[in-house]
């Protein structure tokens, strides 16, 4: 079992100039596959929810280089939605 020694993702609650909603999720994930080429990783969260992330923190790259399949992993990442409402054309 490994634990992330820095946040996986950059914090902010804004896209492009607008609030969004986010929240800071906090769990066990295993780990599914692990791409160092586009520096991507995939795993299945606590809810057996199935993500591909690409992280923004480039302190995290090393310690994405060396996890392998099957590997669990402590993280805590943030999900966001942002939502635009426009008057009818």
């Amino acid at each position: 079992m490994f634990h992330l020694p820095v946040p996986l993702f950059s914090h902010g609650c804004r896209h492009r100039g607008r609030p969004i909603s986010a929240r800071v999720r906090r769990g066990r994930v295993v780990i599914t596959a692990v791409d160092p080429s586009r520096n991507t990783v995939s795993f299945v969260g606590p809810n057996n929810a199935v993500r591909t992330v690409l992280p923004k923190n480039e302190e995290v790259a090393p310690f994405l280089r060396k996890l392998t399949v099957g590997d669990q992993v402590d993280i805590a990442y943030e999900e966001a939605l942002a939502v635009s409402v426009e008057p009818m054309k």
